[in-house]
């Protein structure tokens, strides 16, 4: 009876499986922010070719980063990698996509308690791909890793 339920979650039963074409999800184009209380707030300003977060905390604030590559992990969550300002290549995870809310958080090293120094990027667009494609997205704070507050439409 377990072995039967198991197999059913891994089971497509609509005959419309997820084909991942790694563009960038169009819903995911505005302006998302959330006012966690005590000062702090978090926005995103993402467009079709670039990435904002004035307010970022971990490693540094960034304005119009590149849209280098997205892996899509469903239709509601994926990765994307950016090129930052510094020319550094990290990337910004997106969950429970909705219409207007949305989990998005820069990508962090998991094993490191936070807020040490956690600055993940790497120097070319292939190692970033190799880093956070979604086998390892759970160690770079994708995946079940991202919690907490969503970010609302603006």
């Amino acid at each position: 009876l377990v072995m039967g339920a198991l197999s059913l979650v891994g089971c497509d039963l609509d005959d419309d499986p997820f084909v991942d074409d790694h563009n960038l999800n169009s819903k995911l184009i505005g302006t998302w922010f959330c006012d966690y209380g005590g000062g702090y707030t978090d926005t995103y300003i993402i467009t079709a070719a670039t990435i904002s977060h004035p307010d970022g905390m971990s490693p540094a604030p960034y304005t119009n980063a590149s849209i280098e590559y997205v892996y899509n992990f469903s239709s509601t969550a994926g990765c994307i990698i950016i090129k930052r300002p510094d020319n550094k290549y990290n990337a910004v995870y997106f969950k429970n996509l909705g219409a207007s809310s949305v989990l998005l958080g820069d990508a962090y090293d998991t094993s490191i308690s936070w807020p040490a120094p956690n600055d993940s990027a790497v120097a070319t667009p292939e190692l970033a791909k190799e880093r956070f494609k979604p086998e390892n997205a759970e160690a770079w704070g994708g995946g079940p890793a991202q919690a907490g507050t969503p970010l609302t439409r603006q």
